[in-house]
């Protein structure tokens, strides 16, 4: 039986032939795993960056679409003159105001340029020029400043006309008549003239109840929001969230209607008689600048009048505070 066990082993490999066909595999297994080791941590690297390509591209497109917000002012008594660069620097946007219908007028120096025609020199009531818009009394008029805006510029018929309806001034069939006759007539004179349609910042807030959504039965590229009519003695400034969010909720909205951005062609609050050197209000305004940029506006113009006590930026530090923004 030994012999028969001996007789066994015959052509079997040594302990030390085993030993080493082990220490040949157990190297090759080693090489394999950290080649696996490798090749993960190669297809780890290869989906970290697929995954920021893929964050980059949506940031892309989140911002594709962004203008760059020009700001400026909305000067008192409508002048346009080289004091409002001067005191806004070059690049200034602007709002002004048009007592008839006629071409704009394009300061040197100035950016987008925001023409708003107040039928106030026709010798009838804003009413009545607003129906002899509709029956075609100014057509040609129309065409003319259509076509004499200068590219990147806005023209506007009636501002605010919510504020004029809820005044009694006029109603709402007039208004929107008016305003669709003038975008159509606007751009069949000239197809790339930008045309606003401006309500006031109660409209835009939900707090109004007012009926903010049929203004997208107008007709036009901007809807313009105004952020004014705010001035708390003490406290906060406002924020005016309320406003931003309805203006960009609205472009989301109604860009089948033409709506392609949206503005504020007057924006303020009066600078608090305990803000002496205007250092808190300087802060506001830098604060909504940003919000103002952020949320996509086209162009924001400070209602640089002083109907209101202290409304007017006349401080250093606000002055300040707002020509950086002008500048970028």
């Amino acid at each position: 039986m030994l012999a028969e066990r001996d007789s066994s082993r015959v052509g079997a490999p040594s302990h030390t032939a085993r030993a080493a066909t082990c220490a040949q595999q157990a190297h090759r297994n080693g090489r394999a795993t950290r080649r696996t080791r490798l090749l993960a941590r190669w297809l780890l690297v290869v989906v970290f960056v697929a995954a920021l390509i893929g964050v980059v591209h949506v940031v892309q497109l989140m911002t594709s679409d962004r203008p760059n917000t020009r700001f400026g002012a909305s000067p008192m008594n409508h002048s346009v003159g080289p004091s409002v660069t001067a005191k806004w620097g070059v690049g200034a946007s602007l709002r002004v105001f048009a007592q008839d219908i006629a071409a704009p007028t394009h300061p040197e120096g100035a950016s987008t340029v925001h023409t708003s025609f107040a039928l106030l020199d026709y010798g009838v009531s804003r009413d009545q020029a607003l129906r002899d818009v509709t029956a075609g009394k100014y057509d040609t008029q129309i065409a003319a400043a259509a076509e004499g805006t200068s590219a990147g510029d806005a023209i506007e018929l009636v501002h605010e006309a919510d504020k004029k309806i809820a005044e009694g001034i006029t109603t709402w069939p007039v208004v929107l008549a008016a305003k669709n006759h003038f975008h159509d007539v606007a751009k069949a004179a000239n197809p790339d003239v930008l045309i606003v349609n401006t309500v006031t910042g109660w409209t835009a807030d939900p707090m109004s109840g007012r009926n903010f959504e049929q203004w997208a039965e107008i007709r036009a590229d901007i809807i313009g929001i105004d952020c004014d009519g705010i001035n708390p003695a003490t406290g906060a400034y406002p924020d005016y969230d309320a406003e931003i969010a309805a203006a960009v909720d609205f472009v989301e909205n109604h860009a089948a209607n033409g709506y392609d951005h949206w503005a504020v062609p007057e924006f303020t609050a009066g600078r608090q008689a305990t803000d002496t050197d205007g250092s808190k209000r300087a802060a506001w305004l830098i604060e909504m600048a940003n919000k103002f940029r952020d949320n996509g506006a086209l162009y924001v113009d400070f209602f640089d009048y002083n109907n209101t006590p202290r409304e007017a930026l006349e401080m250093p530090k606000e002055i300040a505070a707002w020509r950086s923004f002008v500048h970028r």
